[in-house]
């Protein structure tokens, strides 16, 4: 539910890290290759839903997924998987495509 409000924080964080400034070859190359050497994103205001991890050749986070369920009026969660629990085998590899 928050995908739109994180993206926004990982797009934030490489803009940040990789000093992209300007359209240009040169700062949006910096800008792909520091979002794909990410690995985690850590649990807080902008991952509200938990940690992530990252795989950067993918462009893919993988989280926590929630159990939950209704008791007494309130919604009440009753496992939260593990991130390795979400984990399929990558195929993709964006990381070999020319920029």
């Amino acid at each position: 539910m928050f995908g739109c409000w994180e993206t926004l924080f990982v797009i934030k964080q490489a803009v940040e890290q990789s000093g992209y400034r300007k359209p240009g070859r040169t700062d949006y190359t910096r800008l792909i290759e520091t979002l794909e050497n990410f690995q985690w994103f850590n649990e807080g205001i902008e991952h509200p839903q938990g940690g992530k991890k990252f795989i950067g050749r993918a462009h893919q986070s993988y989280g926590q997924q929630f159990i939950s369920k209704v008791e007494n009026q309130r919604l009440k969660v009753v496992h939260r998987t593990r991130i390795e629990d979400s984990l399929y085998p990558i195929t993709a590899d964006y990381t070999k495509q020319a920029l």
